[in-house]
Order: C-alpha cells, then structure tokens, then sequence
C-alpha cells in the first residue's frame, strides 16, 4: 500500500517519479513499435530518410536538428534505413511522453493527474500516428516538454538559467519553425513571474538572446552541407541567396492567412471534432475541469499553457496546406496538460463518493478507494489505445514501397520520371539510399507551386534528351500541363508522356473478326485479351481492346474509354480513363471496318480487397452533353452502358493500413 500513497501523493519529486517516467517511455515505446510502419512512407517521409542518411538538406526550411539527429540514428547497426528512421519518430514520441510526465508532475499535486496526462497524450491520434514513420514532429514535441520543463523549473528556483531554455528553443528551431509559436508564451511567463524591470535587466537578458543565437547557429549546417551537394540534391542552397530563399520559403506564403474567416471558422469547427477524436469526450471534460482548477491554483501557469495552445491554433486554422493536421499537436500536448489536472480533480471527487458509500475504516480501505478511483479515470488512455489502435496502425502499410519498386521495374533504362513530392520521395530513397536504378532521373516537376518547372520540362528540347519520359502524380495536377503539349498514356502506375507524336498506324490492328459488343451505333468492340486472370496488389496486367468503327466518324467525334475492374458493390481495384486508342489515331481518318488496338497495364490498387472484380468497360461521347454510350449485344438486346468482359480475380487483399485515415484528414482539410 506504500506505493499507492505514493502515487497519490505530493510528495517532492525522486526516484519513483523517474521510474514513472522510464516507465511511461518504454511502455508507449513498446506499444508505438507494434504500429510503426515497416518501411519508407510517402512525401516527406521519403525524403526525410534520403537526406539524413546522406547529412543531406530536407524540404524549406531544412531541418538542420532533425538531419544531424537522423544521421546517427539512420547508421545504427540493426534494421533497414527505413526502419531506423521510423524507429526515431517512436523514440522520440517515447520521450516527449517521458518528459510530459515531469512537466506535469510540476502543475499537478499527484502523481497518478501527471501520469494520466502524459499518458493521454501518448495515445492522442496525431502523436502516435507520427510516430509510426519519420516525421519532424515528434522531435518537436520533445523539444516543447523539454522546454517547459526548464522554464517552470526556472519559474520555482531560479535553475536551470534562462539561457538553457533560450538554447533549447534555438536548437529547436533548427528542427521546426513551429517553436517560434511558443516563443511569445514563454516571454509573456517570463515577465508574469519576474516583472517586467527584472525580466529585462541587461545581463540575463543579454544572456538568454545570446544563447538563442548559439542555438541557431545549427542553421550554419545548410551551407556547409549544401555545398556538399549531397542526395536527394532537390534542396540543396549553394549560395546567401538560396540559403535564404530555403529557410524564408517565401514560396509557401501565399499560404499563410490567406483564408477567408468562413474558412477559418470551418477549421475551428474542425480542429473542436479533432480534439473529440484525440482525448475523447471524457478528455474534454476533465481538460475542462483541469482548466479551471488550475485558475484557482496558479493562474500564471494557466496563462503559459493557453497561450502555447492559443498561439498554435491560431497560425494552423490560417495555413492552407492538406497535412495541417500535424501542426495542432502542440495544443493536444496543452490539452493533455489539463487532463491531468482535472484527472487529479476527478480522483479527489470519486474517493469522496466512494467513501459515502462505503466509508473507510482505516489507511487499507482508504488506499483501496483511491486506487478504485484512479483506475476509473485511468480507462482513459486505455479508451485511447482501443480507439485509435486501427486508425494509426501502419506496420503493414507497405504501399509507397510496392509503388516505387512497380514504377523502377517498368521505366526504359535512361528515362525520366516527372512527379510531385508525394510521389517522387519513395522513388528518391529507393535510388539513392538503396543505389536501384541510378540510370533514372527523378524530377519533382509537380510539386506545389510548380507551374513554372512543369513549363520548362515541356520544352521539346529538353525531354527529347530522354528516351522515354513517365509522369506520375498523387497530390497534384501537373499531368494536366503536360496534356496541353503532349499525348499522355496510361501505363501501369505512371503515365507516359509520348514527346514526339506517335506514327498512328501503330495502333492498326490486321484483325477482323465479327463484333462481340455494340456501342450506340458508332463502335464495335470485336475482341479483347486479358492477360493473367488472376493477379494479386500491386501486380499488373494487360489488357488489349480491339475496336472498329460502324460509321464514318464525323468532324470533332471523340469518345473517351472508361475501364476498371468493379465489385458489385462498386468497389474498384483499378480504374482508368482514355481517349479511344489513347488519342494516338485521329478519329477523323478512321474508317468502317480498320481495327484499332488499345492496350492497358492495369495495377492493381495497394488496398484492393481479395475476390472476384468484374472487367467494366464504358465508352463516353466527348461532346457537349458528355454522355455515355448504350451498349447492346449482336442481337441487339440492351446491356445498360456498363460492358462486362469476364472476371478477374485478385489474390491478396490489402492489410490495415492508415492510409485512408490520413486521406480522410486531407479530405477533412480540404473541405475548408
């Protein structure tokens, strides 16, 4: 029973509240390896791992902290790249819980209101979804429970100096900008606990904002890694000029508070449903309790952790970027802050209910009470683990990895890939950590604000320098550009881009058989070949459509071909949209009776379920009413508008993945 008055007791910190602490790291440690994902991700995942295996430079602002922490981690002896990489997310996730518990510890009077907290916040979706891939995030997290800790401390007794907090938030800058949003929070405090004339007295203030420069002085890593030119070699600055334009990002800031307040209620609205998401209604109810105890307790502490939520809510409601969801984890940390409190609160109010009911005899009866009460409020983070298991759960999700090794097995040898970030970063690890395909060059021609190098790789000049060239895309839109120029094929998990115009007799087929299928009174599907019938995700396979026309075609007369493989509950596991022979043979020249040909390499999707898919065909007019063609059989009975040309089996479906979850939080973004 000793160690249960502990934990319910205000005793100084010692020895058990270290052992909480170890306690609280390896235990979501544990839990976040067994949804780490096993491999690289998608976008900045990628990269990340890329440029700190090779003491690279990352994406604006360059992440000099993340880097140099990465390169040791990425050369540990065990595990892929990938992996290791993965693995600091989760160790570091680990140690923002660890040292959320010692901040906590610090505005609590118990042990078990720290220890709910910090393990709320271990479980809250955003934190343990970043845990399972590498991301900049949970580093930024350790750094803002580390920060805290010294600056409460240094509020009580005057250590650690100010200077090591200042130090603290330089080195943290070198990791995220987002540490610049607590910098008003902590000044404000400063000032709160020392007066103004103090808090600004020419020695400790000339101290700490030497300090803070000593900090950022992690930046002169740009230059001199720059210089080195390193891989990925899409950031490198080489110049004051570039240095600048990388750390400043002026690119990204049309992005920032440029919505309209419609869309920035909406986001509030939003990030309300999200913060239910992340600590459940119970969390909001004791956060709410925390809150208010703490007003009553210490108001200057209050303020310190409003202001830190505050302030990272109102810059992520006004940037327009789809991966916003990560910025808000500051105010998940705030919040879990306030659970503790309040669980403390809910512990006190429950022992007493309880011993109205039962009334304790003596310290045995009461230390059961207490422990009845604290693991009641205690089911919250085990609520969490149950909630969010499924939702963040990725150490199956292999698809960036299956999509990058499907792509570098099909691309000519010499070719060029254009793509946007999202797309281009899994292909960038597998070139240049894994050393596949180094014939290949990758450009992330379609990432964001990208029309400019989109125009300059449509220049004839400089693609016909390659023998072939395959765009891909997963967040934008660059294929559009590059349709204005080109003919752009489907073929398996890219497009290719035909620069020089095909010879159209390349699609003419010798073959003459009997029409299978009618559509409209314009087009005769008379065979087609599918090739194998059963394929498993991330497979590919052909299909070939042979066509003839029944009529002359007239001026203009265009028809796109729709084709997919479709459960019947209208579930796809492939689909793709084309111009009739891929817009190779003008339509005007096509003549009653010449067959022409349409091959697909179909790939199938990474989630597709197993069973049975129908192979669906569907021809639309492309004219003004946009429609789709009927489709009749040879005896002219009606089959709708949808041809069903057999059935193709898929041999494995997908494991539980987050990709959904993530797509369903851009969707949510976007929304807005």
């Amino acid at each position: 029973m000793s160690f249960l008055r502990s934990f319910f007791s205000n005793r100084k910190e010692g020895r058990l509240d270290w052992t909480l602490a170890g306690l609280l790291f390896l235990g979501s440690f544990a839990v976040y390896l067994q949804t780490m994902r096993p491999s690289f991700g998608w976008g900045d995942s990628s990269e990340l791992i890329t440029a700190a295996y090779h003491l690279g430079v990352g994406h604006s602002p360059g992440y000099p902290s993340y880097m140099l922490f990465g390169y040791v981690f990425s050369h540990l002896p065990f595990g892929t790249i990938a992996f290791r990489m993965n693995l600091m997310s989760g160790f570091f996730g680990a140690l923002a819980v660890a040292l959320s518990y010692l901040v906590f510890r610090r505005i609590t009077r118990t042990r078990l209101g720290a220890f709910l907290g910090a393990a709320a916040f271990a479980f809250t979706a955003t934190l343990w979804d970043l845990t399972t891939e590498a991301e900049v995030y949970t580093l930024h997290a350790a750094f803002v429970a580390a920060i805290v800790l010294l600056i409460l401390d240094w509020s009580r007794s005057g250590r650690p100096h100010l200077g090591w907090v200042a130090l603290l938030c330089g080195i943290s800058l070198g990791n995220h900008a987002l540490t610049m949003l607590m910098l008003p929070a902590l000044l404000l405090f400063v000032v709160a606990v020392k007066g103004l004339r103090r808090c600004f007295s020419w020695k400790p203030f000339a101290i700490a904002v030497a300090a803070f420069i000593l900090g950022l002085v992690i930046y002169l890593y740009l230059p001199i890694r720059g210089r080195a030119d390193p891989p990925p070699r899409v950031n490198n600055p080489h110049n004051l000029k570039e240095i600048y334009v990388h750390v400043a990002a002026p690119g990204i800031r049309p992005s920032m508070f440029s919505a309209t307040p419609l869309r920035v209620l909406g986001r509030i609205w939003i990030y309300g449903s999200r913060l239910k998401r992340e600590v459940s209604w119970a969390g909001i109810i004791l956060g709410l309790a925390g809150m208010a105890l703490l007003w009553r307790r210490d108001r200057k502490v209050l303020g310190l952790f409003v202001l830190l939520g505050a302030f990272n809510i109102f810059y992520a409601v006004n940037y327009s970027i789809f991966d916003i969801y990560c910025y808000y984890i500051t105010s998940y940390w705030v919040w879990c802050a306030f659970i503790g409190v309040g669980g403390e609160f809910a512990v006190g109010r429950l022992q007493w209910l309880l011993e109205r009911i039962q009334g304790p005899e003596d310290d045995v009866s009461a230390s059961v009470l207490r422990a009845l009460a604290g693991a009641l409020v205690l089911l919250l983070p085990f609520w969490l683990v149950t909630g969010h298991w499924k939702m963040v759960d990725a150490s199956g999700d292999r698809e960036p990895e299956e999509f990058a090794r499907a792509v570098f097995g099909l691309v000519e040898k010499d070719s060029i890939i254009l793509a946007d970030w999202w797309a281009v970063a899994p292909l960038g690890y597998l070139k240049h950590v894994e050393g596949r395909r180094p014939d290949v060059t990758l450009s992330p021609a379609f990432s964001l604000s990208t029309r400019g190098a989109v125009e300059r790789h449509r220049k004839k000049d400089f693609l016909q320098t390659f023998p072939a060239v395959y765009a891909t895309e997963r967040l934008t839109y660059g294929i559009k550009a590059l349709r204005e120029k080109y003919l752009v094929v489907p073929e398996g998990p890219v497009f290719r881009v035909l620069v020089d115009k095909p010879d159209p007799t390349t699609v003419l087929s010798d073959l003459q058989n009997q029409p299978r299928l009618i559509f409209g009174d314009r087009l005769a599907l008379i065979d087609w070949e599918v090739q194998p019938r059963r394929v498993g995700n991330t497979e590919m396979f052909s299909i070939t459509l042979y066509w003839q026309s029944l009529q002359p075609s007239q001026e203009g007369e265009e028809y796109d071909v729709l084709i997919g493989l479709e459960q019947d509950s209208n579930i796809w596991a492939w689909r793709e949209k084309s111009a009739l022979a891929h817009g190779i043979f003008p339509m005007s020249s096509w003549q009653p009776g010449q067959t022409l040909l349409q091959r697909h390499l179909a790939y199938i999707d990474y989630e597709a379920e197993p069973g049975e898919y129908h192979l669906n065909v569907r021809v639309r007019h492309r004219s003004g009413d946009n429609h789709l063609l009927p489709v009749f059989t040879v005896s002219g009975d009606p089959l709708g508008r949808d041809a069903r040309l057999g059935a193709v089996k898929v041999k494995t479906g997908m494991q539980e993945t987050k990709m959904a979850h993530k797509e369903e939080r851009i969707a949510s973004t976007r929304r807005f």
